[in-house]
């Protein structure tokens, strides 16, 4: 828990803690004075046990009424102290759990955006969805929120029993026993049941998130196909598997509640058969039943939130595990431990050129790239192809800096340097297949910046015209300030493509990688595009993955990546 609640949080669990022992306190108060009361109101001969010794011990001097107002004026004062600090108790709660919940998803988020290329495709989109909006949640509702419950019901039991012990040991004794052991057998049967519940609920909302985004990723060509309901019935299996454990859990937490009530019931009727058989005064025993039945109406209740608090803790354990394993993960990007080879820099200035040489990578022991040698010169236009597979995404990731060799040494102008840090990446820009356009502005897209100045404007303009974007801006309604739709689903391919590459030319990125950019592109669009690069390729080092003939003319060198190695066709 260290990983997800520091000492600052520990404080604040300290106010709880004494506030809810104040409630409980003031809660037994109210209730034990209650015991004085019907002792006097049945002018009872019982004055024995230790609470109406004490009662009596500090208004003997009073007379019978007198003592009837003050007891009743004291349960009085007692009962809004309680309720009073039980409102600001709440508000502290609520204010700490959502405040907590919130901190809790940034927190993930920023491990998230911050973690190491080779480290975040590990796992799939859906589980960082999951992760951030769900399982913070869960951790609070199911977690943190039924821990403060257990506590303050138990402390509120232990004050009634502690009540109950003073006024007849032996009675509380037996139905501490019996209660103490029902819970025990409560707790051991159902803890691994619902923990199997929290893990199968975590599987199955992963799974519904991914068919979600799958299906709204796909759905063009799920329309075409006539194929919408592709993940329909996995998503419907997912959904009434997750119905299902609702219906389960709902069934084992009134569980407690119905054994609870039915204990008290059954010390109840063996009360009164005891009674009976004995020489017990029937008005002493009925003032008994009153005083333990008034106690178990707040006993019963606390004791079955403390089992259904402990269902909904396990329940939310495995969402705990998820997030801690996550937390503890040491693979956020660094530039203090960036290579375990000593003699390499940090990279500094590209001038000339970059030479990879004898670079080994592996994935899950498949070798990837073997004894892999490469130049790259400076403003220059590179075609690099090879089949699917054989590695061409790795060695531009190796590149960019976002993966790691194995082996090999890469040399920037002659100086073996590391290519893993901000330096190197704020150098290239790197456009996909689909580039990404964000639900923002046009300039904010171009710009990836949501502060701009008058400068920033001017520039992005001039930007635009030279990407050959000026007669789509002309037909938006509010020109570079229109809102372009999430992941670009109103402007065309080549539209995305130019935009992705004024993106670079704002940056003023050096080196620019274009992966697959004009493969889904009609023969006009992969033209233009192809023209505005060339006309930057006495400024800019370009790098294309493609196999296609009419990029190749543009080419100042051709790379074909086979066998794991490269090789230099003219």
């Amino acid at each position: 828990m260290n990983e997800i609640i520091n000492q600052k949080h520990y404080k604040r669990f300290s106010i709880i803690f004494i506030m809810m022992v104040l409630i409980s306190f003031f809660d037994v108060l109210s209730i034990g004075s209650i015991i004085p009361l019907l002792t006097l109101i049945n002018e009872s001969s019982n004055n024995t046990d230790g609470i109406n010794y004490l009662a009596n011990s500090l208004l003997k001097e009073y007379s019978y009424n007198e003592k009837i107002l003050f007891i009743s004026t004291f349960i009085l004062i007692f009962f809004l102290i309680k309720n009073l600090i039980t409102i600001i108790n709440t508000k502290v709660i609520s204010n700490y759990l959502l405040f907590f919940s919130a901190e809790l998803q940034q927190r993930l988020f920023e491990k998230f955006i911050y973690t190491n290329y080779s480290n975040l495709i590990k796992n799939t989109s859906q589980k960082y969805i999951r992760d951030i909006t769900i399982e913070t949640r869960l951790i609070v509702n199911s977690y943190l929120s039924p821990i403060f419950q257990i506590i303050i019901n138990l402390i509120t039991i232990l004050f009634f029993f502690i009540l109950l012990i003073i006024y007849n040991p032996k009675v509380t004794i037996i139905v501490l026993i019996s209660i103490s052991i029902v819970s025990l057998l409560l707790i051991f049967i159902l803890k691994p049941i619902i923990y199997k519940f929290g893990k199968i609920r975590q599987d199955a909302t992963g799974k519904i998130i991914g068919y979600i985004k799958q299906t709204y990723d796909g759905i063009r060509e799920l329309k075409l196909d006539h194929s919408e309901n592709f993940y329909l019935n996995d998503f419907k299996t997912s959904i009434e598997k997750l119905a299902s454990i609702g219906v389960s859990r709902a069934i084992y937490g009134i569980l407690p509640k119905i054994i609870f009530e039915s204990l008290f019931v059954f010390l109840f009727v063996i009360f009164i058969f005891f009674s009976l058989h004995s020489s017990f005064n029937l008005s002493e025993s009925i003032l008994t039943l009153t005083i333990y039945g008034a106690s178990a109406l707040r006993i019963i209740p606390s004791a079955n939130n403390v089992i259904r608090s402990y269902q909904k803790v396990n329940y939310a354990k495995s969402a705990l595990d998820a997030v801690k394993n996550y937390l503890e993960k040491n693979n956020i990007e660094s530039n203090d431990n960036l290579s375990s080879e000593n003699t390499q820099i940090i990279y500094s200035e590209f001038k000339s050129s970059i030479n990879l040489k004898n670079i080994n990578f592996s994935y899950d022991r498949k070798k990837i790239l073997e004894n892999l040698n490469l130049q790259i010169e400076k403003n220059k236009f590179y075609v690099l192809k090879g089949d699917t597979g054989s590695g061409k995404s790795t060695l531009v990731d190796i590149i960019c800096g976002l993966q790691k060799a194995n082996s090999g040494k890469i040399f920037i102008d002659d100086k073996d340097v590391n290519l893993l840090n901000k330096n190197w990446s704020n150098k290239i820009s790197y456009i996909q297949q689909n580039p990404y356009i964000f639900n923002l502005s046009l300039a904010k897209n171009i710009s990836i910046s949501k502060n701009l100045n008058e400068e920033d404007y001017q520039k992005i303009e001039e930007i635009i015209n030279k990407v050959g974007l000026s007669e789509f801006v002309k037909n938006l309604d509010l020109g570079i300030n229109t809102l372009l739709l999430d992941k670009g689903l109103d402007i065309s391919g080549g539209q995305k493509q130019k935009i992705s590459i004024a993106r670079a030319l704002y940056k003023d990125k050096e080196i620019i990688i274009l992966d697959e950019t004009l493969s889904n592109l009609d023969k006009e669009s992969k033209f233009e595009i192809l023209n505005v690069l060339n006309k930057f390729k006495t400024t800019k080092t370009i790098i294309m993955i493609s196999h296609d003939e009419d990029v190749l003319q543009y080419a100042d060198k051709i790379l074909l990546l086979k066998d794991k190695k490269i090789y230099y066709e003219t």
